[in-house]
C-alpha cells in the first residue's frame, strides 16, 4: 500500500518537475506568466477543443461528415501530424489561426472521443465508439494469449498494430490508418497468427523461447 502510494507521488514529482522545467528553463517563463501558462496547458487546452465539439455536435447537432473525412485523410493543414486537433481547432478557433499555429508548431492536445462523433454524429458515434473498444479489447486480449502460448511473434505484432490504436486514445489520432506501413503490420500480424499456429502444431515454434515447462492453457491456440 505505501509502496503504491510512494510510487504514485514520485511519478507526480517528476511531472511537476518536467513542467517547471520546460515552461521556466526551456520557454523562460517566470513568476505569474509561468503559472498562467502551466493552467492553460494542463487545464484549458486538453479541455477546450472537446467542449466545443460536445456543444457543436451533441447539443447543437451542428456536424459535417464529409468535410470531417476530407480534412483528416484528404487536405489537412500539416499532414504529418496528427490531423484530429488540426480539424477541431478549424471548427472552434476558426482560420486563418488555426493555420498560423499549426504550422508555427503550436497545436492543441486531445481530440478522442469527439472525434468520432464529428465524423460520424451524435447517434453513430457512439457505435463506432464501441467497436474501437472491442478491437482494443481483442488486440489486448490476443497480445496477452500470444506470450501465454510462447507465440511471441504473434505477440511482438499485435503490440504494434495495438499502438496505433493507443496513439487514438491519447491523442484522438485516425490518420495513421491511412499510412501503408499500418496496414503492412496488420498484414504481418495475420501471417505471423497464421505461420506460428502450424508451426506449434507441428512441434516446431519459430520462437523456441521456453518461459516455463508447464503445459500451458492456452498452447493450442492464442486467437
Amino acid at each position: 500500500m505505501l509502496a503504491g502510494v510512494g510510487g504514485i507521488a514520485l511519478t507526480a514529482a517528476m511531472i511537476a518537475f518536467a513542467l517547471y522545467w520546460n515552461l521556466t528553463r526551456v520557454r523562460g517563463y517566470e513568476g505569474q506568466a509561468a503559472l498562467d501558462t502551466f493552467i492553460e496547458r494542463v487545464l484549458v487546452q486538453p479541455s477546450e477543443i472537446g467542449w466545443a465539439s460536445y456543444q457543436r455536435v451533441l447539443v447543437n447537432g451542428d456536424w459535417d461528415a464529409r468535410h470531417a473525412f476530407d480534412f483528416l485523410f484528404e487536405r489537412p493543414i500539416v499532414a504529418g501530424r496528427n490531423t484530429t486537433p488540426q480539424l477541431l481547432m478549424s471548427e472552434t478557433i476558426g482560420e486563418p489561426r488555426t493555420t498560423e499555429h499549426v504550422t508555427g508548431g503550436f497545436q492543441f492536445a486531445g481530440g478522442f472521443p469527439e472525434i468520432f462523433f464529428e465524423l460520424f454524429g451524435p447517434d453513430f458515434g457512439w457505435i463506432f465508439l464501441l467497436g474501437a473498444g472491442w478491437l482494443t479489447a481483442l488486440l489486448s486480449a490476443l497480445m496477452i494469449r500470444s506470450i501465454v502460448a510462447e507465440r511471441y511473434l504473434t505477440a511482438a505484432l499485435s503490440f504494434y498494430v495495438l499502438y496505433g490504436i493507443y496513439v487514438m486514445y491519447i491523442g484522438g489520432m485516425l490518420n495513421f490508418v491511412a499510412t501503408p506501413t499500418y496496414w503492412v503490420k496488420i498484414a504481418a500480424l495475420f501471417a505471423a497468427i497464421i505461420m506460428e499456429e502450424r508451426a506449434q502444431r507441428s512441434g516446431r515454434p519459430i520462437l523456441p523461447w521456453v518461459l516455463t515447462d508447464r503445459p500451458l492453457r492456452f498452447r493450442r491456440s492464442a486467437v
